[in-house]
């Protein structure tokens, strides 16, 4: 009878953790990474595969998913990234980010600063790509106007053409009312904060990866396989290099010439009602996101008016009303294009999210909040993983 009750009690509690399993989400279905294919349509996966030809996984109601690679434009897996203390930044006119540090007890070819990440090894970097190195994150790096700058640990600035980078840096700083007057100056790298360079500008191409630990990555080929590990090759890689592990990724994006981040679109007219004595433009997040698809903070009533770029065909975005603004936030969005309303939705405490989609004609999005019930109190919104389609 004992034997009978126990053998009763071990399938009840079977039947209990099966419906238990099955009513709650996997504790890893809270970090799966989220799919964005050629419509900009967004879901979460489990990802088991990627190859030269198809991205393999499953939905997270067990649903099989096999996507041609040229259908997924990104996979993004974690919301920011971080840099390793005790690191310099080295970016590139391509938008690829290379933290590491600076080579110093090697002499570089003319035109060139060694530079080494600690996965990737040395690396031989043509001056004419780079446009920023920080050294230290206590200052801010500075912009490069008509020649290079040379933001010091003290403050101070040098600006003129940097024709070395190593310890020291070299600098020519023409003088004169004619500029003919040239100095060649060395500054010691340990007095050096950042370096700004006036670098031809560069584009993204192809297949970019996002770390978790900063690094930006312009590569020929991913492969993921069902062990985990993720191999790459890239014209950086010249040799055996360890394979990183899945949870080291932050984001893929497959055709980086094929979205643009609303963020990076500089070119927005400021309108709002005459009443407000200022009308606060568009605050950006950090950047600090994998495929530099910042968060864009907005502030009712306005209207926000994008000059986009030439062949953008589709918008997409999630809306949110932050809680922290859900008792008084009461507003209607309202999108454009070319006269036309795209998308409209009424936010408050009762609907504070909204996913936007929407194919756009024309070269200006227009992004307005209206006032709603309470007036402008609170009429705060947040675009999140706003970006632009590009054909």
């Amino acid at each position: 009878m004992r034997i009978l009750c126990r053998q009763i009690a071990l399938f009840g509690l079977m039947v209990l953790t099966m419906l238990i399993s099955r009513s709650a989400p996997a504790a890893s279905d809270a970090q799966a990474p989220l799919l964005i294919d050629r419509q900009l349509q967004s879901r979460s996966i489990r990802l088991v595969e990627i190859n030269d030809r198809s991205l393999i996984g499953n939905d997270l109601d067990g649903q099989p998913i096999r996507m041609p690679i040229d259908q997924c434009v990104a996979l993004l897996f974690a919301p920011a990234l971080a840099r390793p203390a005790g690191q310099a930044i080295l970016r590139l006119s391509d938008g690829q980010v290379l933290p590491g540090s600076l080579i110093t007890d090697s002499a570089a070819s003319d035109g060139v600063m060694l530079w080494r990440h600690e996965r990737l090894g040395r690396m031989d970097v043509p001056l004419d790509r780079v446009t920023s190195v920080q050294f230290t994150t206590s200052m801010p790096v500075g912009y490069a106007r008509d020649a290079d700058l040379i933001s010091l640990a003290n403050g101070d600035r040098l600006e003129g053409f940097v024709t070395a980078v190593s310890d020291p840096v070299l600098v020519e700083i023409a003088s004169g009312r004619d500029g003919s007057n040239v100095q060649s100056v060395s500054v010691p790298l340990a007095n050096v904060a950042s370096l700004t360079m006036v670098a031809p500008a560069g584009t993204r191409n192809g297949t970019y990866i996002w770390f978790k630990d900063g690094l930006v990555l312009s590569v020929d080929s991913i492969r993921i396989a069902d062990d985990g590990f993720v191999r790459l090759t890239s014209s950086w890689i010249d040799g055996p290099v360890e394979p990183w592990e899945l949870p080291e990724l932050a984001g893929i994006v497959f055709d980086s010439a094929g979205i643009i981040p609303l963020a990076a679109v500089s070119s927005v007219r400021i309108d709002g009602p005459d009443s407000r004595y200022v009308t606060p433009g568009p605050e950006i997040s950090d950047g600090s996101s994998p495929a530099d698809l910042a968060e864009i903070e907005c502030r009712g009533p306005v209207r926000l008016d994008y000059s986009l770029p030439p062949n953008v065909t589709r918008f997409a975005a999630e809306a949110i009303l932050p809680s922290s603004a859900e008792s008084f936030g009461d507003y209607e969005l309202i999108i454009r294009a070319d006269g036309e309303v795209l998308f409209r939705h009424r936010f408050n405490a009762s609907n504070p999210r909204a996913r936007i989609n929407v194919a756009v004609t024309g070269s200006e999005l227009l992004i307005e909040l209206t006032e709603g019930a309470n007036g402008p109190i609170q009429d705060r919104l947040i675009l999140s993983r706003a970006m632009l389609l590009v054909e």
